[in-house]
């Protein structure tokens, strides 16, 4: 049974325009299954989370990772008598804006729209579902609940804010939004924090003893290292030297069993601290709920080991040569491509910009769609059959 304070059919704000029956399925579960049908979701597939799929194609994407977010939310929200059908489409769609190369791929449309409208995922993630992806005859959009549309809006300025009307009411009057949304918020941070670790780990960016450093790690080892039956945790070995193949299998599994203890203390931290703050608050309506502070978070003890995390990913994973080292071609890759469709807008593929449409944000659209894959693809081809749109020389990637 829902919460009285969780987002309801009853007290939503609903649709903006009718739709017919749902067939048996509440409206939280059409939006979900409006998103999992969307081109915009097919294409993070295809979308680098942290590690490039140009360099290899084992670790999260934009979509697995988006999936990961969905099962924590779900699970976490179950227990918090919270709407899992709406933190599983916020959890599902919450990377729907993003471009291809992950966070390198915003801040380079943010760049280079500049002046123009500028760029931010989470409205380019409203922009998808409220206008691109349009599949109805009657409407363009995707049509979702308000409370979805609110919650993709993660952040938005208060000068654009004030454009977007009632689904960015709460940047403006700084209420807080939906638990839903402030669960989701979490799950997501405590999701892609874990995978990055293990990704790091299996790509042998981190080596055992680093992976060992990690904030929370060695306490989590010591907590479940009586299931290995004695076994040790992974050493470093010498380069050149190899496992065998059970070896690594054992090994592996050991890390990523840690690194699961690791993400459900985080989750167990966060489920039982909102529990003890609802109590306190009582909050008894969704209203209630606007009006308070945000109630979903960490334990103090645990808000602390969180951003200690955050802080060696940056430091040891993030700014990796594996990852950085192909930052520099990717980005010359996107900005050659938006100098050379500026200069060329024929070259777009596709339907290209709709007439009457404002061009840079037709062309930012554009690109922001593209996977990573495609980026390479067209970059080549314009080489090869337009290099006058090319101010610099073709660019390879480092592997």
């Amino acid at each position: 049974m829902l919460a009285p304070y969780a987002v309801s059919e009853q007290n939503s704000k609903g649709r903006q325009h009718t739709t017919s029956d749902g067939g048996g399925r509440n409206e939280f579960q059409r939006d979900y299954t409006r998103i999992i049908h969307s081109r915009a979701l097919r294409r993070l597939q295809g979308k680098t989370q942290v590690f490039s799929s140009n360099l290899s194609g084992l670790s999260r994407s934009r979509l697995t990772h988006s999936m990961e977010v969905e099962q924590l939310a779900r699970s976490a929200a179950q227990r918090l008598n919270l709407n899992a059908d709406l933190c599983g489409v916020l959890a599902i769609a919450h990377d729907l804006g993003h471009p291809p190369f992950g966070h390198m791929g915003q801040d380079v449309l943010e760049e280079l729209m500049a002046g123009k409208g500028g760029f931010e995922h989470n409205l380019q993630a409203l922009r998808l579902v409220d206008e691109l992806e349009s599949p109805y005859w009657g409407h363009e959009g995707l049509n979702l609940m308000f409370e979805t549309r609110e919650g993709l809006l993660k952040h938005c300025t208060t000068e654009r804010a004030a454009l977007l009307g009632d689904v960015a009411a709460r940047h403006l009057d700084g209420t807080s939004p939906p638990l839903e949304t402030q669960l989701v918020d979490w799950c997501d941070a405590i999701a892609y924090l874990h995978a990055d670790l293990e990704d790091a780990y299996n790509e042998g960016v981190i080596s055992a003893s680093l992976v060992m450093k990690a904030p929370g790690y060695s306490e989590a080892w010591e907590r479940v290292k009586g299931r290995f039956n004695g076994a040790a945790h992974p050493e470093d070995r010498s380069e050149g030297v190899k496992m065998d193949a059970k070896t690594q299998r054992l090994e592996r599994a050991i890390v990523r069993e840690v690194i699961g203890e690791m993400l459900r203390f985080a989750v167990d931290d966060l489920v039982n601290t909102t529990k003890l703050r609802l109590e306190k608050a009582n909050p008894q309506t969704l209203d209630d709920i606007r009006k308070l502070p945000p109630q979903v978070g960490f334990s103090e003890a645990h808000k602390d080991r969180h951003y200690a995390l955050k802080r060696f990913s940056r430091q040891e994973i993030y700014n990796h040569p594996a990852i950085t080292s192909v930052r520099d071609s990717e980005k010359n890759m996107l900005v050659s491509l938006f100098r050379a469709y500026e200069k060329d807008p024929t070259e777009m593929s596709g339907r290209g910009i709709e007439e009457g449409k404002d061009f840079y944000r037709g062309l930012c659209d554009h690109i922001s769609g593209f996977t990573d894959r495609f980026v390479s693809e067209e970059y080549n081809r314009i080489f090869e059959q337009r290099p006058d749109l090319l101010k610099e020389k073709k660019v390879r990637l480092r592997r």
